[in-house]
């Protein structure tokens, strides 16, 4: 028999592709539900904490199945992480079907296979991690309902002042609808979702001088979103606790890391069970701050990484497979990208350098755009006009994949599967380009053109769930403006 890590906080949906009611024993005839569903949601059966998560499901499941794998606020966990999805023959027993997969940086694993032809008890395993939060496991036996990689502009929002670049998204206020924060220079504004489409303005974070970034994770465990900022007004970094109203208290302050702090990332780095934080040190710093979380919303500086020139972008995945999580960071100044190697206690190690098709590289997101089960990179390029799509090697290099033409350079990128099919797709935007576009993936490693939004400078895209139908809509702040727009999936 199998044994694995103890799981705490891991929030696992089974989209079935093609059943939209199923009834839970003990728990509720389930109707469809969204993407990123907050925690508790009645479309859940949830399981207790322990090396026994097990659920039962009252009606046979229909294969191919797709699973999403959440951090306990709602957010995407690090692709990356192994999954045992087991089918048991009776509640402590030995798994009959097993499945591994391996989730990409949308959360998203799928598989084949004959699970589900008759009704029974499941397990779900992180292989080789452990988890932070709380210590339970959501097992969704209700399906996405999937758009079809189109669409509609939505709502659109004007904020006090001026929006930054960097949006993020999360249920802040727990009540089942998906909001969003928005750095703002000297604030970072918050809007709480309606739950169909439109939004409300909340209580925000105010006070800070020129905020560049912001980044969501659960802190302290408590099941609530809290944030982390970076402000290179003043050289600081903030974390910031969710009061779970939509309300943000401030929790530390980091004043003497160096200069330029800018984009932020969040992963569980040293797999001690609590989420850490790293950041880019733009130029003359041109390191990467890397924070131990303590558990409590606290923060210890760990390390700093030394990396090329001028460094923007920055994402986390295992890329040689060893459990352990791995960073990739662009370097705009140097023209070039650095991967380094995880060992495992916060720390990392140069693995190498790539440059092939990079020309001002800026955004990066982690996916296994080939469904080879290694995860691959996509690099938005602030220097020209196209996206490069690097495929994984499964032993932490790269080989240099496809390369998708866009009207204009691209700083920043997004995935999501909007159409339904299985494959990873990319949404691009660029702050001097007057359009959002969406990238369809093919499931080998290369993307085909598909909706055209016309936004005026638009910046980062967030993905969520905002109208509760079950398909995936964005939102985006507009360059030197008071508006943010939303677009919801057809």
């Amino acid at each position: 028999m199998h044994h694995f890590k103890k799981l705490s906080s891991l929030e696992v949906k089974l989209y079935l592709d093609s059943i939209c009611a199923l009834t839970f024993i003990g728990v509720f005839t389930g109707a469809c539900s969204g993407v990123n569903a907050p925690t508790p949601n009645p479309d859940h059966l949830v399981l207790a904490s322990g090396n026994n998560q097990q659920g039962t499901v009252g009606n046979a499941l229909s294969s191919p199945m797709k699973v999403q794998v959440l951090d306990s606020v709602g957010t995407p966990y690090p692709s990356g992480m192994k999954l045992a999805i087991s089918r048991m023959l009776g509640f402590d027993s030995l798994p009959s079907q097993t499945a591994i997969v391996t989730t990409d940086s949308y959360g998203y694993a799928s598989f084949n296979g004959t699970f589900g032809f008759s009704p029974g008890a499941w397990q779900v395993f992180p292989i080789g991690t452990t988890l932070p939060g709380i210590s339970k496991i959501n097992f969704s036996q209700s399906p996405l309902s999937y758009g079809n990689g189109s669409f509609t502009a939505g709502s659109s929002i004007t904020t006090p002042t001026n929006v930054h670049e960097i949006i993020a998204v999360a249920d802040f206020n727990k009540d089942g609808n998906q909001d969003f924060v928005v750095v703002a220079g000297t604030s970072v504004d918050v809007y709480l979702g309606n739950g169909d489409g439109t939004f409300k303005a909340g209580a925000g974070i105010s006070g800070l001088s020129n905020a560049q970034a912001v980044a969501v994770g659960d802190f302290n465990g408590d099941g609530i979103p809290d944030l982390f900022v970076t402000d290179v007004g003043n050289n600081s970094a903030y974390s910031y606790l969710g009061n779970g109203d939509g309300s943000f208290a401030l929790t530390q302050t980091f004043s003497s890391l160096g200069a330029n702090p800018r984009h932020v990332a969040v992963a569980d780095i040293n797999n001690d069970g609590v989420l850490d934080v790293a950041f880019t040190m733009q130029s003359p710093s041109n390191t990467i701050a890397v924070l131990k979380g303590n558990g409590d919303g606290t923060f210890t500086k760990l390390t700093s990484v030394p990396v090329n020139t001028n460094p923007w972008g920055l994402a986390f995945g295992d890329f040689n497979a060893d459990g352990i999580l791995d960073l990739v960071v662009t370097n705009q100044g140097s023209g070039n990208m650095s991967v380094f190697k995880g060992n495992g206690d916060g720390t990392f190690t140069a693995l190498n350098t790539i440059s092939a098709g990079l020309s001002g590289p800026s955004g990066v997101v982690v996916g296994d755009f080939n469904k080879d089960g290694k995860l691959d990179l996509a690099v938005g390029n602030d220097s020209s006009t196209h996206i490069s799509i690097f495929l994984g090697n499964g032993d932490g290099t790269f080989t240099t994949g496809s390369t998708i033409s866009t009207p204009t350079a691209g700083a920043y990128l997004s995935l999501g599967d909007f159409n339904g099919d299985g494959n990873i797709d990319i949404v691009h935007s660029y702050y001097g380009g007057t359009s959002v576009r969406v990238f369809l993936g093919n499931g080998d490693g290369t993307f085909n053109a598909g909706s055209v939004l016309n936004v005026t400078g638009p910046m980062q895209t967030a993905i969520g769930d905002f109208n509760n139908d079950g398909k995936l809509d964005f939102v985006t702040p507009t360059l030197s403006s008071t508006t943010v727009n939303v677009y919801l999936g057809n």
